[in-house]
């Protein structure tokens, strides 16, 4: 993979080959950290999926027993008490050490990409460094970069746990009931096809964006380096002046991006609203109708809200590459 296709993807064909070819040529280097990242978010996701089912056991225990529980049961429901603490606290454990190790990852990648586009860039003619300010340049290496700094390091791994997280939730519902299950299903895909449609809307105006912080970045690189220049010839209203207009620009552009990714959180939480209230009115159903058990319908409920999390993850990780594409 050559810097020059790096820096310039020239087709829409070419974006995903693009994408791929940046990560094998900068992650897959860390494969065991990568591993040790992903075996953590996997163990995340199973303690998140095992725990409401602690609480499903606790309830159905705990209604069996009616007026008076046996020895036997108090044994069971302190044991699952203890149980789900642990898991509580394993999960958590997992996300703090998965945090930690995308920190690791993102600056072991990010750090040789910036050195090959320096190095890139110093290689190129002399024409292209007078067309380019050096704030130009800064913003475009150091800022750039570290916008891709998430997608090396979160973006792929935490997007394909969450689809996973997203599938067991949707299979646990399932197992409860079918009805529930499918409209999950399409409630999960429905959520999914809008963020899509979102950040093919979005990309364009990030990149806009990033063009104007650019330019501004230069301006003020140059005029700060010139200034007793400007100051010999009394220019300083007119550096003030283009200034403005560069900020304006910069503001508008940053705006409309900022409107229009907004959009995927205003929409997701919506759904998920309409999703939560659903699957209330679903578990409540269920009980009071005689299908499920009181456990089985917290689980329900459970699940139906948990089904938000990963959903907002995704759309949270859709923005973070909204920025980054551009």
């Amino acid at each position: 993979m050559s810097v020059e296709s790096l820096v310039h993807p020239n087709s829409n064909s070419a974006h995903l080959r693009f994408y791929r070819e940046l990560l094998g040529r900068y992650l897959l280097p860390r494969w065991p950290q990568v591993i040790g990242m992903t075996l953590m978010l996997l163990a995340g996701i199973a303690l998140q999926l095992a725990s409401p089912q602690v609480i499903r056991f606790f309830l159905d225990t705990a209604q069996a027993g009616g007026g008076g529980l046996t020895d036997e049961s108090r044994q069971a429901l302190w044991s699952a008490a203890a149980v789900f603490i642990l898991f509580s606290l394993g999960q958590h454990g997992m996300v703090l050490a998965a945090g930690y190790a995308s920190q690791v990852v993102s600056w072991s990648a990010t750090n040789p990409l910036r050195a090959d586009l320096v190095l890139h860039c110093l290689r190129l003619d002399m024409t292209f460094q007078k067309r380019q300010t050096p704030g130009e340049m800064i913003e475009r290496i150091e800022g750039d970069v570290g916008l891709l700094a998430n997608f090396f390091s979160a973006f792929v791994i935490e997007v394909f746990g969450n689809f996973l997280l997203v599938i067991g939730i949707l299979a646990l519902l399932f197992r409860e009931d079918v009805r529930i299950g499918a409209g999950m299903t399409v409630y999960a895909l429905v959520v999914l096809f809008a963020l899509h449609r979102i950040q093919r809307l979005a990309v364009p105006r990030w990149t806009a964006s990033r063009q104007a912080a650019a330019e501004m970045s230069g301006y003020l690189e140059e005029r700060i380096a010139g200034t007793e220049d400007i100051r010999a010839v009394g220019a300083e209203e007119n550096a003030l002046h283009r200034l403005l207009g560069l900020m304006r620009v910069y503001l508008d552009k940053t705006r409309s991006a900022s409107v229009i990714g907004s959009l995927a959180y205003d929409l997701t939480n919506l759904l998920t609203m309409i999703g939560y209230t659903a699957g209330l009115v679903l578990g409540a159903y269920l009980f009071l109708s005689g299908d499920a058990t009181l456990g089985a319908a917290y689980l329900v409920i459970y699940y139906v809200g948990m089904l938000s999390n990963p959903l907002q993850k995704i759309r949270e990780q859709v923005d973070d590459f909204q920025q980054a594409a551009a």
